[in-house]
């Protein structure tokens, strides 16, 4: 048994993974109108459980027998699944509908219209895009918002941030060919609880290509928000159902490459992925780096790599790297399935090529 302010590591390397690169994970900072904070609790919780697990090892996927749902409100918040569906490509030609959209239903199921913030650049693309495809969104701020006192390495932002009235998704979108972003991941939800997910991410790239870069990252970031540069951010996750998460070909990630979970760890996590793919994506792994997991500072993590899965920066103790004394462990499961030979390799991470787990406590993990 592990004592409560412990962090809990589990890192599963996938098979022809490599090991070793990783770097950041933050979010806008405290003044963006999205957020109250990341990853508060939502509904419901988790009983704990006092039995831990921590392994290591090399498997490129665990199997389930379960069969997918089709799930009209959320497990955990009761909420509406509201549909979304997105597509970012900036190489694509300018009126294409594949360049830039962003579209949701809320009406359809009886659901809130989501809050987002678009990146400028997704902004300038969709004013410019054919009609309708930016709709069913409430778009409270046409920027995401990370420095505080310094610049990121790049200041290209195509990603957009669901906010804390986004808590049951059905979220379904392709990104392709477009340069991570230090204002977040490029699909981002801050408290999507209940999540029914489908992405495809292709060729993306991104600016962490050394320490300085990384540390200029760290310093341009608020405190407590949480620096991030994959493709997709689930936060305040509680309930992740996904028919299929694929990512290829992604350089220069900070945090994780592909998927990250964050969660209260009083509520916990069950995470289901049906279809995985995940090869040739590379996380930074700085050369000073000495442990897995940094929170010293408010939410700087190295360490993950395709996928990340860890406690949301509001339960990390300031300046440490335990969790607060308010982080009690619930169970945190996480299953991947349908991962056929060659569909989970060549990924790089410095603690986990392919998977990352962390938690506060005695935390069980399956899957």
């Amino acid at each position: 048994m592990l004592p409560a302010t412990a962090v809990v590591l589990l890192v599963i390397l996938a098979s022809r993974n490599v090991h070793g690169a990783a770097t950041t994970d933050r979010l806008p900072a405290a003044h963006d109108p999205l957020l109250g904070g990341e990853d508060t609790a939502v509904s419901s919780s988790s009983s704990s459980s006092s039995s831990s697990s921590t392994s290591s090892g090399s498997s490129s996927s665990s199997s389930s027998s379960s069969t997918r749902r089709s799930l009209v409100t959320g497990p955990t918040t009761g909420a509406p699944m509201v549909p979304c569906d997105f597509a970012i490509d900036p190489s694509a030609a300018a009126g294409d509908p594949a360049r830039c959209r962003l579209q949701c239903d809320a009406a359809s199921v009886g659901g809130a219209v989501p809050d987002v913030a678009v990146g400028a650049d997704l902004h300038a693309c969709l004013l410019a895009a054919p009609a309708g495809s930016m709709a069913g969104v409430n778009v409270v701020a046409t920027s995401r918002v990370v420095a505080v006192s310094g610049t990121p390495p790049s200041t290209a932002d195509w990603g957009f941030t669901l906010g804390a009235n986004a808590v049951a998704l059905r979220l379904r979108g392709v990104v392709n060919r477009a340069p991570l972003s230090y204002y977040g991941a490029l699909v981002h939800c801050t408290h999507c609880a209940d999540v029914d997910l489908g992405v495809t991410a292709t060729s993306l790239y991104g600016a962490v290509a050394s320490d300085a870069a990384l540390a200029a990252a760290a310093a341009a970031t608020a405190a407590g928000r949480d620096v991030g540069t994959g493709a997709v951010h689930l936060g305040a996750a509680a309930d992740v159902d996904a028919a299929y998460v694929r990512c290829t070909n992604i350089t220069g990630a900070a945090g994780w490459a592909c998927l990250a979970m964050s969660f209260n760890p009083a509520q916990g996590l069950s995470a289901r992925v049906r279809e995985v793919q995940a090869s040739a994506t590379a996380t930074y792994w700085p050369a000073a780096a000495t442990a897995c997991a940094d929170f010293a500072g408010g939410g700087l993590l190295v360490g993950g790599g395709a996928v990340l899965v860890r406690p949301g920066s509001a339960y990390m103790a300031a300046g440490t790297d335990t969790c607060s004394a308010a982080a009690t462990a619930a169970a945190v499961s996480v299953t991947f399935t349908g991962a056929t030979p060659g569909m989970v390799s060549g990924n790089s991470g410095g603690c986990g090529a392919f998977l990352s787990v962390l938690g506060c406590g005695s935390v069980p993990v399956s899957g």
